[in-house]
């Protein structure tokens, strides 16, 4: 028996070798390999045991590729094969009925089917339900005889769900909590680690992603949480369980990229829908995954801190401007000068009111260009603006409150970044107001991007290579 199945996984292996360009020598015995497409498909073509409505309802090219082009293990490939070997599908039995009666006055999930791997080759379906529930839990339970037996229930429980949607397209009406927590976790981290801990089994991208941004203690909580089944728990304990998967799933998201996982707007609308869905949205995970692989984080640093980590270097420009009286300003709007578009007016309760030129424009400091500015000197000399007087030094932290206060009183000041940390794509300079004293105080707003690896559906190579009957006997 294992002779056969490790040949099969061979012909597998070479198939999609062969499909990608590559050679096999050979397969050891704890190497990655694949599973035959050929013989998954077959088996629900020709269960003895499945009716042809049933066959025909199941059997699912998509999602038979996308396992098949999944890197397995010998002992994982084993596994698989026991279970679709002749699938069956079978009523409650009596037994059935009264465990599932004792989970109900428990407050405990209420199911229409369920899937053990004690039998590995068995559905069980509550017959007594309406045709599109059974149909549903048909779909559920048969992704549930797909997956690797392992640990991470609250995973597989929520994954059952939302690839019996994506692939069959049925309905996320049950484990809806969970569902929706696995969603906001894999836009935090990408699909592809959860795909792989459900059907391959290998949980360690998942795990060094949150080793790396988790402390031990979050790290242990968050794996109790994804090792414990949703269906086991009364309505208090599930709700418990769910609010410290949240509680930890915020500390990773801000770990990973410095900002509240309040402020992502998907992850927002994820959690506010019902079923997790977002209205308008096709938002795909697994079949077609359209999950964007890079997402864009907003960082925000004071100016001083940013300097003093390295991540911005910058020189600074200052602009001397002569203050123009209220009354010379409405002099000039009666001559017809269109001046309001070159002036700022002030309040100052020190003085009288008065305008400053606006200078951003011309320090603009991606379109800095000291020909054109003087050219523009001139023009504002010949309108009577004044003298002025430019002048450029590097920044250190320590005159950042220099140069807040030269702001306060009305100077012109424009930030030229010099070098910008390879950590960041892009780096843009503002004032903030600090609403302890009011002042205005500099703050650098970072963007970067961050790579998310998300499953991606197999390109079709295995269909392609593969002659497959969809004749149903």
């Amino acid at each position: 028996m294992a002779t056969d199945i490790v040949d099969k996984v061979y012909t597998a292996s070479e198939t999609l070798a062969e499909s990608q360009g590559l050679e096999l020598s050979f397969i050891e015995e704890n190497s990655d390999c694949y599973f035959d497409y050929h013989q998954l498909c077959q088996s629900i073509q020709e269960s003895l045991s499945l009716s042809t409505e049933e066959k025909e309802s199941l059997y699912n090219e998509d999602l038979f590729n996308d396992i098949c082009a999944t890197p397995m293990t010998i002992d994982r490939i084993k596994d698989l094969e026991e279970k679709i070997t002749d699938v069956e599908i079978v009523p409650f039995t009596e037994q059935d009925y009264q465990d599932q009666q004792q989970k109900k006055e428990e407050n405990e999930f209420y199911t229409v089917g369920y899937y053990s791997p004690l039998e590995p080759n068995i559905l069980h379906v509550d017959e007594n339900r309406s045709p599109d529930e059974i149909e549903d839990t048909k779909y559920h339970e048969f992704i549930h005889l797909l997956q690797d037996n392992n640990k991470y229930y609250y995973i597989r429980e929520a994954v059952a769900e939302i690839a019996s949607n994506e692939y069959f397209g049925a309905p996320l009406n049950s484990y809806q909590e969970a569902g929706k927590r696995i969603k906001a976790l894999m836009e935090t981290i990408g699909s592809n680690s959860i795909w792989n801990i459900c059907f391959s089994g290998d949980d360690s991208q998942l795990i060094n992603i949150l080793k790396e941004n988790l402390s031990e203690e979050e790290y242990q909580s968050f794996c109790k949480i994804l090792e414990t089944s949703p269906a086991n728990l009364d309505s208090e304990k599930r709700e418990e369980l769910n609010k410290n998967f949240d509680d930890i799933l915020s500390i990773l998201y801000n770990n990973m990229y410095s900002s509240s996982i309040e402020e992502d707007e998907v992850i927002k609308k994820i959690y506010e829908s019902e079923t997790g869905e977002i209205f308008g949205v096709e938002r795909n995970y697994f079949r077609d995954c359209n999950l964007e692989d890079n997402k864009i984080i907003n960082e925000r640093h004071l100016l001083t801190d940013a300097i003093e980590e390295n991540a911005i270097d910058i020189d600074f420009y200052k602009k001397n401007r002569r203050e123009i009286t209220e009354q010379e300003y409405q002099i000039k709007q009666i001559q017809g000068e269109e001046v309001e578009k070159e002036f700022y007016i002030y309040d100052n309760p020190e003085t009288s009111d008065y305008v400053y030129q606006e200078y951003s424009k011309c320090f603009d400091p991606e379109h800095f260009d000291p020909v054109e500015l003087e050219e523009k000197e001139k023009e504002w000399a010949d309108l009577g603006y004044g003298e002025f007087e430019y002048f450029s030094i590097e920044l250190s932290p320590i005159q950042i409150e220099e140069i807040s206060s030269l702001r306060q009183q009305g100077a012109s000041i424009t930030y030229n970044i010099n070098y910008i940390s390879p950590d960041y794509s892009s780096a843009n300079i503002l004032y903030s107001r600090d609403k302890e004293n009011g002042t205005e105080i500099p703050v650098v707003y970072f963007q970067k991007e961050v790579k998310l690896d998300n499953f991606k559906s197999n390109n079709k190579s295995l269909t392609q290579t593969i002659e497959t009957s969809k004749s149903f006997k």
